[in-house]
């Protein structure tokens, strides 16, 4: 009898990559630096993951988008990151318990789809889009994953509400664009796949008489830098999740700035941008972007 492994259910790099929201070149670079995560190898050196490292994977997601450095989170038990992104989401949830979240958040268990995009759509009439981001989408989307933490919902209910939010932010931006109006490039470096804070962005912008040339994600920076000399844009916005590898992004913005012609402005947003060391003008919130896109236009 053979002790080699069985492969067949096991996920490739790429695999693991789309599953968990984490760029290739991140999880390599933790292997590198942690010794996770630590891959099972077939006879040609490919790397093989098994399912419980999807999931733990979105636990260290969580964790570093609520503020733990690497270092710490991944020596952490799966128990105590559970602890740790529940604590900070429940504490803010009791402090403003919000009945509307609390209602899309339901929809979301129940797949009710129609329920959220009438909700999205109501809030976003009612507050604006601005407060309509901030107020609420931002911790609805903390409260989601959260949710997917604590075991009450699956990977699928997620995946609806996101192409959900997706289809309500793309059917509210394109339509308000100027063909007149700046253009900015908005676009996400290599190995970044996640787009809903990208579609934050390019909302915000066309709100603000902004016209987004949307690339979307994981593109070249010698392709963004290339379409912002082609379209003559005023900007280029990058937004970088949580799981970014902070020496890739800041890498991949000195490439993106060196080839960016003079006067045109670098954006830079996300929860992954790293604290120091960063090309570009950092972008905190979408209060700042809707405060620089009024500068801009000023």
């Amino acid at each position: 009898m053979s002790d080699a492994p069985d492969t067949s259910a096991m996920l490739s790099i790429g695999a693991l990559s789309r599953l968990s929201g984490v760029p290739v070149n991140t999880l390599r670079t933790w292997e590198r630096r942690y010794g996770w995560p630590a891959p099972a190898r077939t006879s040609g050196g490919q790397r093989l993951y098994g399912a419980a490292d999807v999931d733990r994977l979105r636990l260290v997601a969580s964790a570093l988008d609520r503020g733990h450095r690497p270092a710490q989170v991944m020596g952490a038990s799966d128990e105590v990151l559970r602890a740790w992104v529940g604590e900070s989401v429940r504490m803010a949830a009791a402090a403003h318990p919000d009945p509307t979240i609390a209602g899309w958040l339901d929809a979301v268990r129940r797949l009710d789809g129609d329920s959220l995009s009438r909700g999205f759509r109501a809030e976003c009439t009612r507050l604006g889009l601005l407060p309509f981001l901030e107020e609420r989408v931002q911790p609805f989307l903390v409260r989601v994953g959260q949710g997917w933490v604590d075991g009450e919902l699956a990977v699928y209910q997620e995946h609806d509400v996101s192409e959900r939010l997706r289809d309500f932010l793309v059917a509210h931006w394109r339509p308000m664009v100027e063909p007149e109006a700046p253009p900015v490039v908005c676009a996400t470096l290599p190995g970044e796949r996640h787009l809903l804070g990208l579609h934050m962005v390019a909302a915000v912008l066309a709100t603000h008489g902004m016209r987004p040339v949307f690339l979307g994600a994981d593109t070249p920076a010698v392709e963004i830098a290339a379409c912002a000399a082609s379209t003559g844009a005023r900007a280029v916005a990058v937004s970088v999740g949580p799981t970014a590898d902070a020496e890739a992004v800041r890498a991949a913005l000195l490439a993106l700035a060196g080839g960016l012609r003079p006067g045109v402005s670098l954006l830079v947003g996300g929860a992954g941008v790293p604290h120091d060391g960063v090309t570009g003008t950092r972008v905190d919130s979408l209060s700042d972007l809707a405060r620089w896109a009024r500068g801009a236009l000023g």
